[in-house]
């Protein structure tokens, strides 16, 4: 219930935050942005718990540190500018074999979700072949151990199955790379289409993801931390049912023992 809460009092602290952002696209100023953004949500949030009032002014520090070079850049250049930062910092990627690859990275996934869902499925058809065809070669390995007494699986692929299995992953695997290839290309065009309203949602929700996912994720720590506490106490304290019943009755048969020696059985 007090997360549904916190959830709720957060949703209504982002369309305020949101304004103030966005401002920055209109004449507005970092000076004093990321003090005035903590304190907007440190005292609401930290009352509502479990994240105390340090704790909820870490996360929004945090969050402030990941994004303070894109809110300089809004600063400095706008939505527009903004945007086109992103993809241009995505484009330089691709030749980076240290940087995220594209299919990870928030303006790729807010620009085409609709690829990235096909690249999803993709991904999953080829794990699917891969797992498919690691069991047919484990199984065609163990038959091999057998020797001449190990009785044939009815269900084992065959050769020329287990050649079409590596046929299908490899076709998938080609689209998979196909599709990759278009990502950038597909971002580029729905860039170029987006009308000023959409830009700035496009913005304030890759910046809001970002610290719900902080705050989801501290949030969680923080239960599974008291998880953990309720698990030692009923490791140390909790005494069963049928415990509880077995002292009953040997209370209740020492009481009877004692009253029949007072003569009172």
């Amino acid at each position: 219930v007090r997360e549904a809460e916190l959830k709720a009092e957060f949703e209504g602290l982002w369309v305020e935050a949101s304004k103030r952002i966005i401002a920055l696209d209109n004449g507005g100023t970092l000076v004093g942005l990321r003090s005035n953004l903590i304190g907007l949500f440190q005292q609401p949030l930290a009352t509502i718990g479990p994240l105390d009032y340090f704790q909820t002014a870490g996360v929004v520090a945090r969050w402030w540190d990941d994004h303070a070079y894109d809110l300089q850049t809004l600063d400095t250049r706008g939505i527009d500018g903004l945007i086109d930062a992103w993809l241009t910092t995505a484009a330089a990627s691709e030749d980076d074999k240290n940087a995220p690859a594209l299919a990870e990275q928030a303006i790729i996934a807010a620009l085409v979700p609709h690829l990235l869902d096909e690249r999803e499925e993709l991904a999953g058809r080829a794990a699917e072949f891969d797992a498919n065809i690691k069991a047919a070669e484990a199984s065609d390995a163990s038959e091999d151990e057998g020797g001449e007494d190990h009785q044939p699986d009815d269900g084992a692929v065959t050769e020329k199955q287990l050649k079409k299995l590596k046929s299908e992953r490899a076709a998938a695997k080609k689209q998979l790379r196909q599709l990759d290839a278009r990502l950038l290309e597909g971002a580029m065009a729905a860039r170029k289409a987006l009308s000023a309203d959409d830009a700035d949602a496009l913005v304030l929700g890759i910046l809001y993801e970002r610290l719900t996912e902080l705050f989801d994720r501290h949030v969680a720590a923080h239960r599974q931390q008291l998880i953990e506490i309720y698990q030692r106490w009923h490791d140390k304290y909790a005494v069963t049912l049928r415990k509880l019943e077995v002292q009953r009755d040997d209370a209740a048969s020492q009481l009877k023992r004692f009253l029949k020696a007072l003569g009172y059985g």
